[in-house]
């Protein structure tokens, strides 16, 4: 068993400078307008992103992130168009401005509940302290290329707090990401 940060030991190669931008909604029109001006493009296909994440009795993981935490892990389940069967258990690492992300494949799901279910009994089986899933997340996700640098804007974001299997909509949805 271990601690969510003492997975990061296998991540070495997955290191990025990560900045997280926050616009308002209708925003991400300027936003990727300077991002053509200044050479970005298409990156690939828009898709559907949806993640589950997983935090401690306190909201650790949470609070880290809200206070700024320059040290912070947090896990999440991650799968995209409504593709259960490529999800994946996702711990972030965050040291000071470098980003780190440990990948653990969680292959042929077919419903969203079941993925939850494999994915907590993994962390069950493998992580040290006791998290569960609490909040779910899904937006439109649009990636941009500049070089090796990859600028994402997510849109249409939908968000809420997990109760058991059932979804407290949250009402913050007025927003959109920019990440580079």
């Amino acid at each position: 068993m271990k601690t969510l940060s003492q997975f990061m030991q296998n991540s070495e190669s997955t290191q990025r400078f990560e900045r997280k931008f926050i616009m308002a909604q209708g925003q991400n029109l300027n936003a990727k307008r300077a991002l053509y001006r200044f050479g970005f493009s298409k990156g690939f296909e828009k898709r559907r992103v949806s993640s589950v994440y997983f935090d401690d009795l306190n909201f650790s993981a949470f609070r880290d992130n809200i206070d700024g935490n320059p040290f912070r892990d947090k896990l999440r389940v991650r799968w995209y168009n409504n593709e259960y069967q490529n999800a994946s258990i996702e711990i972030k690492h965050k040291r000071n401005m470098v980003g780190y992300k440990t990948t653990i494949r969680l292959p042929n799901c077919h419903t969203e509940n079941e993925l939850i279910t494999r994915a907590s009994n993994w962390v069950r089986d493998n992580v040290k302290n006791f998290i569960r899933p609490v909040s779910r997340v899904t937006y439109l996700r649009e990636y941009l290329l500049y070089g090796e640098i990859r600028a994402t804007v997510d849109t249409k974001v939908c968000s809420g707090r997990k109760c058991g299997t059932q979804l407290v909509a949250s009402k913050l949805d007025n927003y959109e990401v920019l990440f580079s």
